[in-house]
C-alpha cells in the first residue's frame, strides 16, 4: 500500500508504483498506477485511491464514504488486507483516483534513474489511454448521430404516407 516511488505528474495525471502486496490481486508490487485528481463529487465507493497519510502514499478502495458535518471521510481498505484502514481519509489528502493500472512497469522503471526517459514512458502511456478515449467518444458521438437521422428518415418516411 505504500508507494515509495512517484513520478513528475502532468495533465493532471500522476503515476506511483506499488511497493506491497495490501492491494493483491487488484495491484501488485511492481505495478505503475495513475492516478487523475477527480472533484469531490466524482469520488465514489469502490474506487481506487492514492491518499498521503502519515508520512506515506497508500493506494487502497473505498469501501464507505461517511458524511460528517457536509464533509466526506473516505473510510479506505486493501484488497488483500482483512481490517479497513484504522484513520479515515479526508478529501484533502487525496492524491488521485486509479484511472488505469501497469503491470510490473514499476520494476522496470525502479532500475532507470533517468527521469527523463520516465517522463517519455509515461508520456506514451497516456497518449495511447487519451488516444482510447478520445476514440470511444467519437465512436458514441457517430452512433447518437446515427440514431437522430434514422429517426428524422421513419419521420419522413411516416410523413410520405
Amino acid at each position: 500500500y505504500i508507494n515509495n516511488v512517484s513520478f513528475p505528474g502532468f495533465f493532471g495525471y500522476k503515476a506511483y508504483s506499488i511497493t506491497t502486496d495490501s492491494m493483491e490481486p487488484t495491484l501488485s508490487i511492481g505495478d505503475i498506477v495513475i492516478l487523475k485528481k477527480q472533484n469531490e463529487d466524482k469520488i465514489k465507493q469502490g474506487d481506487i485511491i492514492t491518499y498521503f497519510q502519515k508520512g506515506e502514499m497508500i493506494t487502497h478502495r473505498i469501501i464507505e464514504i461517511k458524511t460528517i458535518d457536509e464533509k466526506h471521510q473516505y473510510i479506505t481498505k486493501g484488497d488483500n488486507n482483512t481490517l479497513e484502514d484504522l484513520e479515515k481519509v479526508d478529501y484533502e489528502q487525496i492524491e488521485g483516483v486509479k484511472v488505469i493500472k501497469i503491470p510490473l512497469l514499476g520494476n522496470i522503471i525502479s532500475f532507470l534513474k533517468d527521469e527523463v526517459i520516465v517522463l517519455i514512458i509515461i508520456l506514451i502511456i497516456l497518449v495511447f489511454y487519451f488516444y482510447k478515449v478520445v476514440k470511444t467518444e467519437k465512436k458514441e458521438e457517430r452512433r447518437k448521430k446515427k440514431e437522430i437521422e434514422d429517426k428524422r428518415f421513419k419521420q419522413k418516411e411516416n410523413n410520405n404516407l
